[in-house]
């Protein structure tokens, strides 16, 4: 079974018997910006807002319990 991003849970997960949600993980391409003291110790990391999506992994699990669910999503 395949549904489309953003569109609702179709099946309850096996092990909670509920929709409780999702999670579809998806490999992006983020640029940050490593920000050092004038010493050279490490400050913070700052992301810029441009990612770009790589790839999106096939397995789709629960949100609450981490249970692989037997749908695809289609971006």
């Amino acid at each position: 079974m395949k549904i489309k991003e953003y569109e609702p849970q179709p099946i309850d997960c096996p092990k909670c018997n509920d929709k409780l949600g999702y999670r579809v993980t998806t490999v992006q391409q983020i640029h940050s910006d490593v920000v050092y003291n004038p010493d050279g110790e490490y400050k913070t990391i700052i992301d810029s807002e441009y990612r770009k999506n790589i790839r999106t992994l096939k397995r789709i699990v629960c949100t609450e319990c981490l249970t692989k669910l037997n749908f695809e999503v289609e971006s």
